[in-house]
């Protein structure tokens, strides 16, 4: 399953601080959908991974 980035709203661009937080981001590849409750949901730019 692909999806492309248009299709999610409230993308944000991951920051330094994002990655100090919560190291696991570096697998999201650049952009999160999401934090909630110090959680990052994170899609990949080839493949949807949550």
């Amino acid at each position: 399953m692909k999806l492309n980035l248009q299709d999610i709203p409230r993308i944000k661009t991951i920051s330094k601080e994002d990655y100090k937080k919560w190291p696991a981001l570096k697998y999201a590849q650049g952009y999160v959908t999401e934090f909630n409750h110090g959680e990052a949901h994170y899609i990949y730019r080839k493949n949807i991974g949550i």
